[in-house]
């Protein structure tokens, strides 16, 4: 995803921020909790095909305006400490409404399982951000899967919501 994403961060002009970027992409995942919101917000009743479209096509927007942020931020020498730490905070709350998208999809409803899926999901978040902080280098995969392969599969699990 690198060319496309290197790419997409050419098309940013230089009057956008690194930070508007961050915030536009968890605008994105607002939008898809407040959509889902609209419908039902106990995650237990099937929504509307067109909900799990939008919210398939938002979660790809945050992960790529997340994914260029950083890119722009560095072709336009803006990067600082504030701004990785706007990142993170903002990728923290990410987490919790792409939580809320999983778990209408899945139609967990008031359960234990939409309690798992967000320990699931933050739990790494936090550590990953911790082991980055005292080492300097933050771990977005082990092996061959990481948070861009999770997220396309969720991408693809929220498509397929509209075939049963």
């Amino acid at each position: 995803m690198n060319p496309f994403w290197l790419k997409c961060a050419s098309y940013l002009p230089y009057k956008y921020t690194p930070n508007m970027v961050t915030v536009t992409g968890l605008f994105c995942q607002f939008l898809s909790v407040i959509l889902i919101g609209l419908y039902d917000f106990s995650f237990s009743e099937k929504l509307p095909k067109y909900v799990y479209i939008f919210c398939a096509v938002m979660i790809f927007m945050a992960q790529t305006l997340d994914a260029i942020h950083g890119k722009h931020a560095r072709n336009t020498k803006r990067s600082s400490s504030l701004g990785q730490l706007m990142d993170h905070g903002c990728d923290s709350m990410d987490n919790f409404l792409f939580c809320i998208v999983l778990a209408q999809a899945y139609l967990f409803g008031n359960t234990i399982h939409t309690l798992w899926l967000q320990v699931l999901i933050q739990v790494p978040f936090y550590t990953y951000t911790l082991e980055e902080h005292f080492s300097g280098f933050l771990r977005t995969q082990i092996n061959n899967i990481g948070v861009t392969e999770f997220q396309f599969i969720s991408i693809i699990l929220l498509i397929a919501c509209n075939f049963w």
